[in-house]
């Protein structure tokens, strides 16, 4: 991955004729934030203020309903906990979540893989939904409210074992994770000394009423003796502990809270230049934790629409999925083919509310592999197809919505080309490749060239289909 050369400021982005609005710019910001944009979505807001856009994507995520609640969230006694299909519906209706409400549940996704837990580790589908409706609720919220929160759902005191942490036996597991990959980093700002203290403070959240019910405190089993976190000694217990940890240890949670949302933002990196971290934390720590100052103050920057800060990221598999049919303004998926979108993305290694272990993604080039990239042509190719069996004249309305009518065979695959890599093809003959491609054998050659062709000739559709099936496995179509 290219290191981080990006110097450019915190301030406000106002277009230049160096560095205007475009369509280019429009696709960086809905491919960061959201699951892409389809060609006239960005045509409407070429004439727009970008800073007067990110303030709407946001305004329009905080706005945003909850999913509705499902039939199973309140049975706290299914007669079969591991019941897969509770589990597929919450699958399907997430991913739907993301694909429709953007900036929200992409960002919820994004805590999920922070704040990780897994069904596999409590096997209770009401759990599963408190855990995704506290990432919905909080993703654009408080975060010390937040980490406050997510820390006594059900589903992480018994994927990290608070549900197991008494007076007499505690457990060490959750007080580790929350200052080693929730709070503050690994090694950073606390000792083993911290952690002990600390799990001793988290005691007695251990009793349910059924098999699938939330927990709830015990008295008994908490440790009612003094505790010293931080250098500071008192009978602390789990709400002292959130507050110690945001007093004395502020600065260092700013720091590592902002460094991850950058990282999904904008660069697998961190910037050379510690300023821009640096002032995010200030605007971070000195708003109370809240999050959207941060986000706006970074989506609206010179620093996120720099051009060092495009082609850098690795899409995930949802990630590939989802913005594939933003960008090519598909059909949307219905409810059964959001589950086969679900089951390719396990395939290539994204088990959605599900990562691989505490520490989550790790993200970018761990997303690909020979087997792993093989697996994101053959399903996108098959999205493709798919589509086209539904609606052929999709396809026309596609290389249409780019390039409007047009007879000019080169410029309208170089159009559709571009409009789908974040960068130019590495060299004139892939662009050369692309065009043998969309034209196919299903046009005579010289068509192209006495006027017969244009974008209203018969094989308009099958040419797009087949310049898609070879755009997607382009090296430059697995970065945004």
């Amino acid at each position: 991955m290219n290191s981080n050369c990006n110097n450019a400021s915190l301030g406000v982005y106002v277009p230049t004729t160096s560095s205007p609005w475009n369509s280019k710019k429009i696709k960086h910001l809905y491919k960061r934030v959201a699951f892409g944009i389809s060609p006239a979505d960005a045509e409407l807001l070429l004439g727009e203020n970008p800073a007067e856009v990110v303030d709407a994507l946001i305004d329009e995520a905080l706005a945003k309903p909850l999913m509705a609640k499902p039939s199973w969230a309140d049975d706290f006694d299914p007669a079969n906990p591991v019941d897969i299909e509770p589990r597929r519906e919450w699958w399907v209706t997430y991913l739907q979540a993301m694909f429709e409400n953007g900036l929200r549940d992409r960002l919820s996704f994004f805590w999920s893989n922070h704040f990780v837990t897994g069904i596999q580790g409590y096997q209770c589908p009401s759990y599963m939904y408190r855990y995704t409706r506290s990432l919905q609720t909080k993703a654009l919220g408080n975060f010390k409210t937040f980490i406050h929160e997510i820390g006594l759902e059900s589903a992480m005191l018994s994927y990290l074992n608070g549900n197991q942490n008494t007076k007499n036996r505690p457990n060490e597991n959750y007080a580790r994770e929350l200052y080693e990959l929730f709070a503050l980093g690994e090694g950073n700002g606390y000792t083993q000394i911290d952690i002990e203290e600390t799990a001793r403070a988290l005691t007695g959240y251990n009793r349910r009423d059924s098999r699938c019910s939330p927990f709830y405190f015990v008295e008994n089993n908490f440790d009612n003796e003094d505790k010293t976190i931080f250098g500071r000694t008192g009978n602390w217990g789990y709400d002292d502990v959130i507050d110690i940890l945001f007093e004395e240890r502020g600065a260092q949670v700013a720091k590592f809270i902002v460094e991850k949302l950058y990282k999904f933002y904008v660069h697998p990196e961190l910037p050379q230049n510690p300023t821009i971290i640096n002032e995010l934390a200030t605007t971070f720590e000195s708003g109370g934790f809240e999050i959207v100052p941060v986000i706006r103050q970074l989506l609206k920057s010179e620093h996120f629409f720099s051009v060092d800060t495009t082609d850098v990221i690795i899409k995930s598999p949802v990630d590939l999925f989802l913005t594939f049919y933003k960008d090519a303004a598909l059909v949307p998926p219905d409810r059964d083919y959001m589950l086969n979108i679900f089951r390719w993305a396990r395939l290539s290694n994204q088990v959605v509310l599900e990562p691989p272990n505490v520490a989550g993604w790790q993200r970018d080039k761990d997303w690909i592999s020979s087997p792993t990239l093989i697996t994101r042509w053959t399903y996108l190719e098959r999205i493709v197809r798919d589509q086209f069996r539904l609606n052929e004249d999709q396809f026309r309305s596609l290389a249409l919505s780019i390039t409007g009518p047009s007879g000019d065979v080169e410029y309208v695959s170089r159009s559709l080309v571009d409009w789908f890599l974040p960068a130019d093809l590495l060299s004139l003959q892939d662009y050369e490749n692309a065009l043998d491609v969309f034209k196919s054998d299903a046009v005579p050659e010289n068509y192209y060239e006495d006027g017969t062709w244009d974008l209203d000739y018969e094989a308009v559709p099958k040419q797009v289909c087949l310049l898609l099936t070879h755009i997607v496995k382009q090296p430059e179509f697995q970065i945004k």
